[in-house]
């Protein structure tokens, strides 16, 4: 799997110095990270690596991953 941390602290570095640069507040800058086609474990490690908004383009895919972060985030 790719190393979802790594890349999404890469792309908070490269918003950072793009917001520096054109005199804007990283903060009020979004990352909207996709979880098309993306695992539960891939979605997981996008969590645990500070990301905050997910898209889905599917309301069912959604749905069907919702369910299963929760199951899982309540151990079952």
């Amino acid at each position: 799997m790719a190393d979802v941390g790594g890349n999404y602290r890469k792309l908070v570095e490269r918003i950072d110095e793009a917001a520096a640069k054109s005199g804007r507040e990283a903060s009020a800058i979004k990352l909207l990270a996709a979880a098309k086609s993306q695992s539960i474990e891939a979605i997981r490690a996008a969590l645990a690596a500070g990301v905050t908004l997910i898209g889905e383009n599917y309301v069912q895919e959604a749905g069907e991953k919702k369910a299963k972060f929760q199951r899982w985030s309540n151990g079952i």
